[in-house]
């Protein structure tokens, strides 16, 4: 057994315990446009978090950011970030997620954005950063989602949410195990671009010299290229075999979970 199935049979052999989002954090609310309160976005300052400036993965685009005066972020204190909030978009692109860091700070937020501070230790914000952007997740919110122009959530649809809450060990254990998946899947998407970055230059080089018959002699076009590529072909399906052989046991230590 994994590591994961031995917490899970040793915490858990009941099952798993269930919990609103409302009743594990200590604050739900959202922010406000600077404007409404008399200020104007200004080329420097404290951050001004915008659904724009969060990616679909959760990572914040600093050159995406809007900038308040420290006076206007004091107006705005219900909405002051705090490292380990949780961000989470209730207007237009909903469930759109993001943990606040400590190189972002100071910072601020606006209505399309609900603050979700969790007030338990017991809780690991990464987990719970991961539970919400399940399916499961999506379908609860997907369902309360009013308007009809514009998709929205209220504040008390946030904190209606029901999320799976085993006992932290397990979260952690949880944590890593998706945190490793993550970094693995970056590490990929970035080997995919330099790939692609190399097949496109040297189509471009063979092109030119195919096509201007320029000493066609000096070059071996065949044997070696294909083995090279066969070789890469061939690990690239061993990593895919060895990756879904992970994810089919992952999926299935989630399933106890549930």
């Amino acid at each position: 057994m994994s590591k994961l199935d031995d917490l899970i049979s040793e915490l858990c052999p009941n099952g798993v315990k269930y919990k609103t989002l409302g009743e594990i954090s200590s604050l739900i609310t959202k922010g406000t446009t600077p404007t409404s309160v008399g200020y104007s976005f200004q080329k420097e300052g404290v951050s001004f978090v915008k659904i724009e400036s969060i990616t679909n993965d959760g990572a914040f685009l600093k050159e995406k950011f809007e900038h308040i005066s420290n006076e206007c972020n004091k107006k705005l204190n219900r909405s002051i970030l705090k490292e380990n909030d949780i961000l989470f978009s209730i207007a237009g692109a909903l469930g759109r997620i993001a943990v606040v860091t400590k190189d972002i700070l100071p910072a601020n937020t606006n209505q399309a954005l609900a603050l979700i501070r969790l007030e338990d230790n017991d809780i690991n914000v990464k987990y719970i950063f991961y539970v919400l952007q399940t399916t499961k997740i999506k379908g609860q919110f997907e369902s309360q989602q009013t308007g009809s122009a514009q998709s929205n959530l209220s504040l008390r649809n946030i904190s209606d949410l029901l999320v799976p809450l085993p006992p932290l060990p397990v979260q952690h254990e949880i944590v890593h195990i998706l945190d490793d998946f993550t970094q693995r899947t970056k590490e990929l998407i970035a080997e995919l671009a330099a790939e692609l970055t190399a097949r496109k230059q040297q189509y471009e080089y063979y092109r030119n010299v195919l096509l201007t018959f320029d000493n066609l002699e000096a070059h071996n076009f065949t044997d070696r290229q294909t083995d090279r590529q066969t070789d890469r072909q061939t690990d690239r399906q061993t990593d895919r075999q060895t990756d879904r052989q992970t994810d089919r046991q992952t999926d299935r230590s989630m399933a106890d979970i549930r």
